[in-house]
This record gives C-alpha cells, structure tokens and sequence, in this order.
C-alpha cells in the first residue's frame, strides 16, 4: 500500500499496490475507510507552532548571514553590523514581517548588547525604529569613549 495526496490539505488516500488511483467524480462519496487523515500537531504547553516554526526559518537565515554583535565593537565593525542587519531587513521585506524579524534578532545579540536588546525589543516596531535606537545606544558609547 502506498498513500497518495488528496486535494484536501492533511488528507491522504490508500491505495493498494498495483491499483491505480482514478479521481472520484463526487469527491464526497469516498469511502471513508480509504481516507487516512494526519494529525494537526496542537501544542499543550499554549505555543504557537507556526509562529515557532517561521522564527527558526528566520534564525536560520540570520546564521547564513554570519551577523553578530556583542556591544564591545570598534565604529567600523558597528558601522557595518547595522549596515548588513538593514540589508537583511531588506531582502526580507517581502516573506518576512519586521516584527517577526524582531523576535528572531536575539540570536545575533551577545553580552551587553543583548541585554540592551531584551531592555528595548518592545518599543520597536519599525526597521527605522530600532535603527535609531540601536545607533544611539551604540554610536554614542562609542563617541563618549565607552568602546
């Protein structure tokens, strides 16, 4: 036996070896016997999965783009973290929510930089927000001598 698609999401039809599978014209009249359904993964701990899984997708993109920032940087290495974290903000615009990038961005963050990171992550909403924000945390020390 083998499982084949049906068009219905988390369906799928048995189909004994050496049968072919013909479509039923009155898709409703199949034997429910044939039908196998798979299980809808519920979280008990009140978690949403998807969510879940979109951040990982995001992390995973992160590490691909080898960002990293711990706070202790000289100006040019800050300089071009915030310049390759706005890129990626960028070439994800279109698949990904700012907001959900938010929530992926304490991978990239170490030591006092992720604890400015855990401080603020609330009052960002925007790319431009946290640009600000992270340029005058970041870009003052530096000017006042706190690298």
């Amino acid at each position: 036996m083998y499982y084949s698609p049906i068009d219905s999401p988390g369906l799928a039809q048995v189909v004994p070896e050496g049968r072919e599978l013909t479509p039923s014209p009155q898709p409703d009249q199949r034997d429910p016997l044939m039908i196998v359904t798979q299980p809808r993964i519920r979280s008990t701990i009140g978690v949403d999965l998807p969510f879940i899984s979109a951040q990982l997708k995001i992390a995973q993109l992160l590490r691909v783009w080898n960002l990293s920032f711990s706070g202790d940087e000289n100006e040019d290495e800050t300089k071009e973290f915030l310049l390759r974290l706005g890129e990626f903000f960028s070439s994800v615009r279109r698949e990904i929510s700012e907001r959900d990038v938010f929530y992926a961005l304490p991978i990239v963050f170490t030591k006092s930089a992720l604890e400015w990171y855990s401080r603020w992550k609330a009052k960002f909403h925007t790319w431009g927000e946290f640009r600000d924000m992270f340029r005058a945390q970041f870009f003052n020390r530096q000017l006042n001598g706190h690298e």
